[in-house]
């Protein structure tokens, strides 16, 4: 059985803590991705008049479901 274990240094493990805040703050400030926006989308419907398949990819409206 281990009686004695030797703890981290003091300074070492400060000087960790404090560059992993820069880092944290640097990478929310500047590197943090923005806002996705979506401009595709994708019906499918199947049904006894067959199978009926539509995609609109852009800035055009919705096509009504049939």
């Amino acid at each position: 059985m281990i009686s004695v274990v030797q703890g981290l240094v003091p300074i070492s493990s400060a000087l960790v803590a404090r560059a992993l805040a820069a880092a944290a703050l640097a990478w929310a400030l500047v590197g943090a991705p923005g806002t996705a926006a979506a401009d595709a989308c994708a019906y499918a419907s199947t049904g006894p008049n067959g199978t009926e398949a539509v995609a609109v990819a852009g800035s055009m409206t919705w096509p009504l479901p049939p």
